[in-house]
């Protein structure tokens, strides 16, 4: 049976592509199943019909004339975005070291735990492996929980009141489906790395940009203000 209902939609893939292809039609994205459909029956029938549904592309026809303007922006990088800019570099491609207590733009890893009634949750949800940064977290009264805590320390707090409800940012830290958000969790700061920025420019400046070939931070900034030219 998975040898003929892998056939049948190698035969069904085929055919759409090839229907597409021939008819020279500008589509977006894929072709979906139509919802509602009849079930195929598998053993009992020999003739299957699938009904999909494509998106086309609009027709664009844009013609520009001497009379158009189109604004061009030019943005100044200033000494202190450059900097900005700069320490993010390096504290991307530095080295980190472990510590004793969270600061605001440390690496938190944790083992996340759901909570009932001030317990784990049976059969709720466990991440080994979530990871933050305070400096992230738009709440600053979860935020103050994390920084100054200590390596290990057990925190309770809300990821949805963190995060403010934002759903990107909630699936990816609590690594479950957006429906399957929970209100409340238990965060075991098992780890706290920080980023080290503070190693010598000679050695992350090579690291992390064989193509600008620079060694000292000087050259850095003047390549990054050149490049926003």
């Amino acid at each position: 049976m998975a040898v003929k209902l892998d056939e049948i939609n190698r035969l069904a893939g085929r055919q759409i592509y090839d229907y597409i292809n021939d008819n020279k039609l500008r589509v977006l994205g894929e072709p979906l199943p139509v919802e509602g459909q009849n079930v195929a029956d598998l053993e009992g029938d020999k003739d299957f019909e699938f009904t999909f549904e494509v998106a086309l592309a609009p027709e664009l026809n844009i013609k520009l004339t001497k009379e158009d303007k189109i604004p061009y922006l030019k943005i100044e990088a200033t000494d202190e975005m450059v900097s900005a800019h700069i320490e993010q570099m390096l504290a991307q491609h530095g080295s980190r070291q472990d510590v004793d207590t969270v600061e605001d733009n440390d690496l938190v890893r944790g083992i996340l735990t759901e909570l009932a009634d001030g317990q784990p949750k049976e059969g709720g949800v466990v991440n080994e492996n979530a990871m933050l940064l305070p400096l992230y977290i738009k709440n600053e009264e979860v935020r103050a929980q994390f920084v100054g805590a200590a390596k290990n320390a057990v925190i309770v707090f809300e990821p949805f009141k963190a995060y403010e409800g934002n759903g990107a940012e909630l699936v990816s830290f609590l690594n479950v489906e957006k429906d399957a958000v929970p209100t409340l969790r238990r965060c075991t700061v098992s780890a706290s790395k920080s980023k080290a920025s503070a190693v010598t420019y000679q050695q992350n400046l090579t690291k992390h940009s064989s193509q600008l070939h620079l060694a000292k931070k000087e050259k850095l900034r003047t390549k990054l203000h050149y490049a926003n030219r």
